[in-house]
């Protein structure tokens, strides 16, 4: 016979309830370096204390801060591998990545990955329905694992901020784009 717990929105099993609760390797906290950004925290193994490991720092001041800390829920979720908050209705326009990272030659690129960390940054963008794509938000990350975990899901991210109605551009006038890694001419 299952075991129910009674929850703040109804009854759930017991397993559900222990699931909910875990401990996640990663969270946010609000940043004190920019008015509306964010840190990226991962939790140290074996402890509770967690360590910044990027950044979340929003380009445009006419977003809505609740939006931005949605869009950092998503980012936190995609790197603890859970659903994803659907924000499409909200941001209404196709979001688009740029990834720069940082170039080492042979002999630093040795160094950086025997003390484990490394850097690596995303610029968000997004594309409406006219003009050119603008930078939305920039993503940093100081720690390797975490760079390869985003950067391996960050179509899901994308996805969850993208509006779902397809835009049609005229590829003369804005040429090839690339969405979630393919470049497409005409619909995207």
């Amino acid at each position: 016979m299952p075991f129910w717990l009674c929850g703040v929105k109804g009854m759930i099993k017991k397993t559900e309830f222990n699931k909910s609760v875990r401990v996640h390797s990663y969270g946010y906290r609000p940043s004190k370096l920019h008015e509306r950004g964010f840190h990226v925290v991962k939790r140290i193994e074996g402890s509770s204390t967690y360590q910044p490991v990027g950044d979340y720092v929003p380009l445009q001041n006419s977003e809505d801060p609740a939006l931005s800390e949605r869009k950092v829920i998503n980012l936190i979720s995609v790197l603890n591998e859970e659903n994803l908050l659907d924000l499409s209705a909200e941001t209404k326009a196709k979001s688009l990545y740029q990834l720069n990272e940082n170039s080492l030659s042979d002999d630093e690129e040795e160094d950086e990955t025997s003390s484990g960390s490394g850097s690596g940054s995303f610029i968000m963008r997004v594309l409406k329905d006219e003009g050119v794509s603008v930078p939305d938000a920039m993503i940093s990350f100081s720690d390797n694992e975490t760079l390869d975990k985003f950067k391996s899901n960050i179509k899901r991210y994308c996805a969850s901020l993208s509006a779902t109605a397809q835009t049609f551009r005229a590829p003369a006038l804005y040429g090839l784009v690339r969405t979630g890694g393919a470049v497409v001419p005409h619909a995207y």
